[in-house]
């Protein structure tokens, strides 16, 4: 059913990490997403005195979380205030400053090279990115999703309806038993 499976993938990805003046471990597990779409920063030694420690929300696609995980860091360090010293408003600068640039054309290259399976890294070229970009089948998934996502829901269960979805879309029906996550469960009526 779209972007999300039958049921969640529970493997988790861990790892642990020392530095001179701190320890850390972080973990990720991709979930109920067709794929991994989230990143991370544990960057102990990111400066003299300091790390850097940062998640990035894929939102539907992993592209930007990776990117976000290759750049942002040099991103921040190059900020005026950071050299200062001035921590707080180097990252509100920097966060806002380095999102602008995901639109621009040279970080969309980038961005496509990340999606269509290539590094992505800062030394990848334009041309990389074009290359392999956008099969037909591609294209019309993407297609698909974008003219899914601006459709009503009840037309969206519709169109899955007998094709074997998942717990989620029945749960959207109001059929079966709430799922244990609690993100899937809901809020509570107050």
């Amino acid at each position: 059913m779209g972007a999300y499976l039958s049921e969640p993938k529970t493997t988790k990805e861990s790892s642990d990490a020392d530095g001179v003046n701190v320890k850390s471990g972080a973990s990720s597990m991709q979930g109920w997403r067709i794929s991994q779409e989230d990143a991370h920063n544990c960057i102990l030694e990111f400066d003299k005195n300091a790390s850097l420690f940062a998640v990035y929300d894929g939102h539907g696609g992993h592209e930007v979380a990776e990117y976000c995980s290759k750049n942002l860091p040099d991103y921040i360090k190059k900020m005026e205030h950071y050299t200062k010293g001035e921590f707080e408003q180097a990252l509100k600068e920097a966060f806002l400053g380095f999102d602008a640039t995901l639109a621009s054309p040279e970080v969309v290259s980038l961005l496509k090279a990340i999606a269509n399976g290539k590094d992505g890294d800062k030394q990848c070229s334009s041309n990389d990115a074009e290359a392999g970009s956008g099969s037909e089948d591609e294209e019309e998934t993407v297609d698909g999703l974008m003219q899914e996502a601006h459709m009503p829901l009840d037309e969206v269960m519709a169109r899955y309806k007998g094709a074997g979805a998942g717990p989620l879309c029945r749960l959207l029906k109001g059929e079966g038993k709430p799922p244990v996550s609690p993100m899937l469960r809901g809020r509570r009526s107050a």
